[in-house]
């Protein structure tokens, strides 16, 4: 990605750096924010577990035989 525009004058050095950070500081938070989203989806149970009493007790062994 060219965090510069090529359109705009920067006067010095550090403000060319400063909008250097800038953009990248945006761009990782939007790579920061789709990897917490996948990692959300990953970890939240579906919403049918809360109510198959089959899976939850499937679920529970196999906690308990992966401690022993």
């Amino acid at each position: 990605m060219d965090s510069h525009d090529s359109t705009k004058h920067y006067v010095n050095g550090p403000e060319a750096f400063l909008m250097t950070l800038l953009t990248e500081y945006r761009d990782a938070q939007k790579r920061f924010m789709e990897i917490r989203r996948k990692i959300v989806a990953l970890a939240t149970p579906p919403v049918s577990f809360s109510h198959d009493l089959a899976l939850i007790r499937n679920f529970s062994l196999s906690l308990h035989e992966t401690r022993s």
